[in-house]
C-alpha cells in the first residue's frame, strides 16, 4: 500500500514519488517544474501520456490540488489518481491513449506546508439554535 494512503505526505515527499515515478516508467511519465512559489518551493506536474498512441492530437485533463492549503485531503485524491493511472496503468490503457492528463498535486506549496508547521485553534461556541466555529 502506498504511503499516501496511510498518512499525509509532505511537499518534498510528494515532488520525490513524483520524480520516482518518472524514473520507473519513463514511457509512460513525464515530471516537469511548473513554478516556484514566493518561499522558494518548487511546483511539480506529472503528465501521464502513451507515448506511442495512435492518436496524434490528444485532449489533455488537468487536475490541480491543494489550492486551499488546508485541504490536504485533495493532495491525496490527485496522489491516487497518479497511484492508479501509472502503476495500474494496464487497466487504463484505451484511456491513456485517448487522452493525457496532467496532474498538479500541489499548487499551493506554501500554504501546504504552512498548514503542517502551525498548530490550529479551534473553538466552538454553542449557543442555543446557533452554533459558531471560529478558526485562529
Amino acid at each position: 500500500m502506498p504511503k499516501f494512503l496511510k498518512e499525509y505526505l509532505r511537499h518534498d515527499e510528494i515532488n520525490e514519488y513524483l520524480d520516482n515515478l518518472s524514473d520507473t516508467y519513463k514511457n509512460l511519465v513525464c515530471v516537469e517544474v511548473v513554478g516556484h512559489t514566493y518561499e522558494g518551493r518548487t511546483i511539480k506536474a506529472i503528465k501521464i501520456s502513451v507515448k506511442n498512441s495512435k492518436i496524434k492530437k490528444k485532449n489533455s485533463v488537468l487536475i490541480d490540488a491543494a489550492t486551499h492549503a488546508r485541504e490536504w485531503i485533495s493532495i491525496s485524491v490527485a496522489l491516487y489518481c497518479i497511484y492508479q493511472l501509472v502503476e495500474n496503468n494496464s487497466s487504463y490503457i484505451n484511456l491513456l491513449e485517448a487522452i493525457d492528463v496532467v496532474i498538479i498535486p500541489v499548487v499551493n506549496a506554501d500554504g501546504y506546508e504552512y498548514t503542517h508547521n502551525k498548530v490550529y485553534y479551534l473553538l466552538i461556541f454553542i449557543w442555543p439554535n446557533k452554533n459558531i466555529i471560529i478558526y485562529f
